[in-house]
């Protein structure tokens, strides 16, 4: 624990973390925790094991899950066509599925800047800064995603793009007639042990819950930029947890608590492009965005 914990504080001040807290897992037992740093900066508020962190893109983890659970029931099929669950899409968006966008494989320009080789959707600056400043409808966002044409054929290459999870997010509410919070609370939370976790909600006041920070371009430490309730809720990332429902998570969909061995394997296994390569990137049908972020 020492040693561990020496090199956590190495790497704290290395890379300007302001406070962390983590779990350790062996044999599917958290075996040991700890807390590290801040919490709030401002406030000198220490971390502690209640910490409640929002985890960003590891949230696509539970969006993924949640399609793999209800092509389990019968609801969807990963190979589906996503104009079965959008109106008016444009006619290149045609030969998209639904295993596409678990696999940053669409084509479909992000919302902000997480992939450099490709632009940004249409009317936004600043990496899509100020464009998720707003608070928009579904509708809307469909409209500001389908107004550019697609970065490439679907299929065909590999493009880390937000805007693919955002959609998922959108068909699990269409098909499970809940809201993401609902779904995910009934579906992934409670059976994994996570009385910890719950949903993106802006405007609530969470306990315990840790403040956010940025490096600025002189790599000072600043706070977070703000983001509109709207795109801090969607599929794409919206979870805020502690370490150790995070350990639950892994622990019970590993342990086959979520889903059975057939989904796992097709969550697990790398996709390949339409030329049979396989990215060095790729996800299978499911991400686990621990080293991306």
């Amino acid at each position: 624990k020492q040693e561990l914990e020496k090199y956590l504080q190495a790497e704290m001040k290395k890379q300007q973390i302001p406070g962390l807290t983590y779990a350790i897992v062996l044999d599917g037992k958290i075996i040991d925790s700890g807390a590290l740093g801040l919490a709030n900066v401002g406030l000198k508020v220490p971390a502690t094991l209640n910490s409640k962190f929002n985890i960003g893109s590891i949230g696509k983890t539970f969006t993924a899950t949640s399609i793999m659970l209800l092509q389990r029931d019968g609801k969807l099929s990963i190979d589906d066509p996503v104009n079965k669950y959008f109106d008016s899409l444009p006619e290149n968006w045609n030969t998209i599925t639904i295993k596409h966008l678990l696999t940053h494989t669409s084509g479909i320009r992000d919302y902000c800047q997480d992939h450099p080789d490709y632009p940004l959707i249409s009317g936004t600056t600043g990496e899509g800064l100020e464009q998720r400043k707003i608070e928009i409808t579904e509708s809307q966002f469909i409209k500001l995603v389908t107004n550019d044409p697609l970065n490439f054929t679907p299929g065909e290459r590999f493009a880390y793009s937000n805007s693919n999870y955002f959609l998922l997010g959108f068909i699990i509410q269409k098909v499970s007639g809940q809201s993401l919070s609902e779904f995910m609370s009934e579906r992934l939370f409670t059976p994994a042990g996570m009385t910890e976790t719950m949903r993106e909600n802006v405007p609530v006041i969470v306990p315990d819950r840790a403040t956010g920070y940025n490096l600025n371009d002189s790599n000072k430490l600043i706070n977070g930029a703000y983001i509109s309730n709207f795109y801090s809720s969607q599929g794409d990332m919206g979870i805020i947890t502690t370490a150790k429902d995070l350990t639950k998570w892994i622990i019970a969909l590993e342990g086959g608590k979520i889903l059975d061995k057939e989904s796992l394997r097709q969550m697990w296994t790398p996709c390949k492009l339409k030329s049979g390569f396989e990215p060095i990137e790729a996800y299978g049908n499911i991400v686990m965005d621990i080293v991306m972020d």
